[in-house]
């Protein structure tokens, strides 16, 4: 039993609706429906379910869930269709009872929305569930369908697996509680990453786009001299992929930490006669750039995300870096205010 809003909210998770009978003859298929259901409902032998409607105080009306206007052709309640609405929290139960005067059967009550009393949930077509983060030789099915499962809701997979929900308890109330997913044959087959064994090693391919804005502090005696500059570095890793890449480039920043590092290729300044240089990194920043479209959706992941593949979208690293290097001077042009130079 829920309460009504707590009902309501349950009905449209399902992808369903309160039900709300529109003729006489629905109003009796929704008795004999409810009718096995009924001692677990209320207290059993009164009105037993919520029905999809709601009070305007204001105007004086009853209307459905789905709109707001005086628009209800069929109604059956007790006595003088409901009305007056003398509170704005109102709102509307089915007697679904067989312990009640036969004429009684399937009338309308209002009632104060606090009370708890069962739901009847009505679908326009038949409502699937799917199951995402499943590996793609699992055998749990992964689209379900609702059922009635000892007289509480189920989804019952098209081939192997169902879904149930555990048993309510004393403090259940709005909390719709816990489902298990069970096989109904054979035991699940684990998920095996064969990626190593199966991936061929491939060397990877590196641009490279360096950048000197200037070279200054020339040391005639250490014969060394300084220059700015800025490295980019862009390659490819068919191992990773991104996800939600946006168009520009600089939004799509990656922090790296110590345990959240991909692999990068590194670049070394030599000097002359492949000397050593001195290099102080002023900034650093590793970024994703969106090459191609998302890929199509893989229900193995368990977030319906957009990914995209590492191997057609490129890590992108910038490095501005302060360099001192050693040079070998040519001294027969020195100084440098030789007017040839």
């Amino acid at each position: 039993m829920r309460l009504f809003q707590e009902g309501e909210l349950l009905c449209r998770i399902l992808g369903g609706v309160l039900k709300l009978p529109l003729s006489r003859e629905e109003n009796y298929n929704l008795f004999i429906q409810a009718a096995p259901y009924a001692g677990g409902c209320g207290d059993g032998i009164g009105d037993t379910l919520w029905l999809g409607l709601r009070a305007n105080m204001k105007e004086q009306f009853w209307h459905g869930l789905t709109t707001i206007t005086n628009s209800l052709n069929f109604s059956n309640f007790a006595q003088n269709r409901g009305l007056p609405i003398e509170e704005p929290e109102v709102c509307v139960t089915f007697k679904g009872s067989r312990d009640i005067m036969p004429s009684s059967y399937g009338t309308w009550v209002p009632r104060t929305c606090n009370l708890e009393r069962c739901i009847a949930c009505h679908f326009h077509r038949l409502p699937f569930v799917r199951i995402r983060g499943l590996c793609a030789k699992s055998e749990f099915d992964r689209e379900y369908f609702l059922v009635d499962v000892n007289q509480t809701v189920g989804f019952s997979g098209v081939y192997y697996s169902l879904i149930t929900k555990f048993p309510p308890t004393n403090n259940s109330s709005g909390n719709f509680g816990f489902w298990r997913i069970t096989r109904m044959t054979s035991p699940l087959l684990q998920c095996h990453d064969a990626s190593s064994t199966h991936r061929p090693i491939q060397p990877v391919n590196v641009s490279l786009h360096i950048d000197i804005f200037s070279i200054r502090a020339f040391d005639l005696t250490g014969f060394n001299y300084v220059c700015e500059l800025q490295v980019r570095i862009g390659w490819n890793d068919m191992r990773v992929t991104f996800h939600h890449l946006n168009n520009a480039e600089f939004l799509n920043a990656i922090h790296l930490s110590d345990t959240n590092k991909p692999w990068m290729p590194e670049v070394e300044f030599f000097g002359d006669a492949f000397t050593a240089s001195d290099v102080q990194v002023r900034r650093s920043l590793l970024v994703a750039q969106r090459a191609t479209g998302p890929l199509p959706d893989n229900d193995e992941n368990l977030v319906e995300d957009e990914v995209f593949a590492g191997r057609d979208n490129p890590f992108v690293l910038i490095k501005k870096l302060t360099v001192t290097t050693s040079c070998q001077f040519d001294r027969h042009h020195l100084p440098l205010r030789h007017p040839d130079l």
